[in-house]
């Protein structure tokens, strides 16, 4: 059984800064609306763009105070008008100024997806299917029910576990807010925002492709008795799973699906001999990023 955030982890996520769409997408609601209710029920006051009623003596105000210092923040210019930081720097947009980047609270290695590695590739894969590129393209995030591989995964980056936020039922989400990383995502491995249609398998060395899908069924890879596969709405990232798979000898299968609303294609993997090959080919690379629990299911469904 799917299981999805609770309200408590929906008002913790979006406290930490979590896209209300990456929200959207792991709870039990279907509508940004049902989780504004939730937040508001609860005291947070979510900004829903609504129409601000502002003159426009107080919105070129809003542009000068801005523009005026590099240390004033949308959130201080938001309690002098009684509004949102989102909603200042909704204005700013709509004025057509440059939103500076925040300046950072926690020390990473932003250089980090500049470099090409088993590791850095595995948390690509992780991200291509269980992570989300936040919608201003300043920060991406990733949600886990494993804690230990986030922090893992922080220390790699030269993080510490300070960008974990702690949800409840051990669900946890990592999240970077970094405009430089997210441009190297973006045009290094072809990743952006809502991307579960368009989803694309980025070019990366050949003996680099176990790691990445290592990453891919770490993020969103389910096991059954005699099966692996993964379950994806974006008809490229099942067309190249599944030739890549067969590159494998693996003799996957791939499945057209449309379980609800929305057309899904499931590439699966069936047989002993295929699971372990997989297993084999999953962590060739020695790397310790890796889901212990996916992987000591993976061992145990041929056996």
């Amino acid at each position: 059984m799917k299981e999805f955030l609770t309200n408590e982890e929906i008002i913790n996520f979006y406290k930490a800064g979590m896209p209300i769409e990456e929200i959207v997408r792991k709870s039990k609601y279907r509508d940004k609306s049902s989780i504004y209710r939730i937040l508001k029920k609860n005291g947070v006051t979510p900004d829903r763009n609504p129409k601000i009623n502002l003159s426009n003596e107080e919105i070129n105000n809003i542009v000068d105070l801005y523009n005026s210092s590099p240390t004033v923040s949308a959130v201080k210019i938001g309690k002098k008008f009684n509004i949102s930081g989102d909603s200042v720097l909704r204005i700013l947009r709509e004025k057509g100024v440059s939103i500076r980047e925040q300046p950072r609270k926690h020390i990473i290695d932003e250089q980090f997806f500049d470099r090409i590695s088993p590791n850095v590739i595995y948390i690509v894969g992780l991200i291509q299917t269980d992570g989300t590129i936040h919608k201003d393209l300043l920060g991406f995030s990733i949600i886990q029910k494993d804690y230990e591989l986030l922090e893992k995964i922080a220390k790699e980056m030269g993080a510490n576990s300070d960008i974990i936020y702690k949800g409840v039922n051990n669900t946890s989400v990592l999240i970077v807010r970094s405009k430089k990383m997210v441009k190297s995502l973006i045009e290094k491995f072809k990743l952006h925002p809502n991307k579960s249609k368009t989803l694309e398998f980025p070019p990366i060395p050949e003996e680099l492709v176990p790691s990445m899908l290592r990453g891919n069924f770490d993020g969103d890879g389910h096991f059954s008795k005699r099966e692996a596969g993964i379950v994806t709405a974006s008809e490229s990232f099942a067309l190249s799973l599944y030739d890549i798979l067969q590159n494998f000898d693996l003799h996957p299968i791939l499945n057209l699906e449309k379980p609800n609303e929305t057309w899904l294609f499931r590439v699966y993997v069936r047989g002993k001999n295929n699971l372990k090959s997989l297993e084999n080919i999953l962590y060739s690379d020695g790397s310790q990023l890796f889901k212990v629990d996916k992987r000591k299911k993976l061992s145990e469904v041929y056996k």
